[in-house]
């Protein structure tokens, strides 16, 4: 009697020679990297609002000290970096499984030119971190006016 095996990448159980996840790996090569940015370690998970002052961004830091997150804004870019000491030179520590790790993690936005960098505003609390980047006057909305004909 012949024994036949089917490959099937998505089944999660099946692992390369390597122990690696086939599926992962399939997706990986034909995927562009952009489609795995939640699964990086150190790019924190934001969300973007708008309204018609302001942009809101609200970015997820769990167990980050307030201290150690710099905000910085150059050419456009607005970037936010945490950078903890509390893990420096503690390689493997005793984790089992690490999924996240935000000792030493960044992200940097693209604002262009439409706000005030003077009057940004960050606040942090519970692990989120929230900024309010208002807008110039000349990029506000503006209500619609009617204009009476004479």
């Amino acid at each position: 009697m012949t024994l036949i095996k089917f490959y099937n990448p998505v089944q999660t159980t099946y692992q390369n020679e390597d122990g690696s996840n086939a599926f992962e790996q399939l997706t990986r090569n034909f995927l562009p990297e952009s489609v795995f940015s939640g699964s990086k370690k150190n790019l924190p998970y934001a969300n973007i609002t708008e309204n018609d002052d302001a942009y809101n961004i609200e970015m997820a830091l769990p167990g980050v000290n307030k201290k150690d997150i710099k905000i910085d804004h150059d050419d456009g870019y607005l970037t936010v970096k945490v950078e903890s000491e509390k893990n420096k030179g503690d390689v493997q520590s005793n984790y089992a499984i690490r999924e996240f790790d935000y000792d030493h993690a960044s992200r940097t936005f693209r604002i262009g030119r439409k706000i005030e960098i003077n009057k940004i505003k960050a606040s942090y609390n519970n692990g989120l971190l929230v900024l309010v980047l208002p807008k110039k006057e000349e990029f506000v909305h503006k209500p619609a006016r009617s204009i009476t004909v004479e």
